[in-house]
């Protein structure tokens, strides 16, 4: 059964303009008037704007303060760290950059360098109490190692980057600005220590050289040590040695991942025998 449509009339009056205005009459006696629709008001608009404006202005004030604040903080926390560090060791020292900040506290730590030295990174902390504990006189003999290890390569035409790490059950003489790396070593009879080495891809970078040079190594320092060995790619060697060593103390088994290593193995020395070993956390 067909139904039928309700009939819609047409017809015209005159809208308060004198103008001639469709309405539409329906059988139920509705009229809906197209001039009576009306448009958003222009002030309505206007608000919007407004509110869009200063919700705006608000946020940027917000993000300068806090860039203003957390500056101004950073500033007065390096100036903390490199006076009680130049009162501890009578040196001038800048911080690199500071990090664990505790809120509400006055600890803080960072990493920082003897203005006379950049090349040497420490770690240094705060306390609360307006002193400050570092590892500067540890990371100066630990750069002895270090800078006599890369002389051994390089006399192989072997471009590396040594990471020592030295420790005593008890330090027998203790440790200051002119502590020498052969006495320290000859007296402390350190127990546990590990060399990272980071080696530049080459012909000359094979196990078998780099087992000589650890010998020849052996010969200098005297040292029972596991050498942690990572060859990596010439370009990101480069990228290593000029850009990352410069703002990072020590070494990162984490961080290397990230420079192309081509190669790792492991090699202890003991009494100047060397043996190629399983490393657990270098393989894993």
């Amino acid at each position: 059964m067909n139904s039928k449509k309700a009939p819609t009339t047409i017809i015209k009056s005159k809208g308060k303009s004198g103008i001639n205005t469709p309405q539409i009459r329906t059988s139920e006696n509705t009229y809906q008037v197209f001039n009576n629709i009306q448009p958003v008001k222009k002030s309505k608009k206007k608000i919007i704007i407004i509110v869009a404006s200063i919700l705006f202005t608000i946020l940027s004030l917000s993000a300068a303060l806090s860039g203003y604040f957390t500056m101004d903080f950073n500033i007065s926390s390096n100036n903390k760290i490199t006076s009680a560090l130049k009162s501890k060791h009578n040196e001038e020292f800048k911080v690199i950059n500071t990090f664990g900040k505790i809120i509400g506290k006055s600890r803080i730590d960072s990493y920082c360098y003897p203005v006379n030295n950049k090349d040497l990174i420490f770690q240094a902390t705060y306390e609360e109490d307006g002193s400050v504990t570092d590892n500067y006189y540890y990371s100066l003999l630990f750069k002895q190692a270090d800078n006599l290890i890369a002389q051994k390569f390089q006399e192989k035409s072997t471009d590396v980057v040594a990471h020592s790490s030295f420790s005593s059950e008890k330090n027998i003489i203790p440790i200051s600005k002119e502590t020498k790396i052969t006495d320290y070593i000859n007296t402390n009879k350190p127990k546990l220590n590990v060399v990272n080495l980071v080696i530049k891809d080459s012909v000359a970078s094979n196990k078998e050289s780099i087992t000589e040079i650890i010998k020849n190594v052996y010969t200098s320092l005297k040292i029972n040590a596991n050498y942690k060995i990572y060859i990596i790619g010439s370009e990101k060697f480069e990228e290593y040695k000029n850009t990352y060593i410069k703002s990072h103390p020590g070494f990162n088994s984490t961080a290397i991942e990230n420079y192309d290593v081509k190669n790792k193995f492991a090699i202890n020395i003991e009494n100047g025998l060397t043996n190629e070993v399983e490393d657990y956390y270098l393989n894993n």
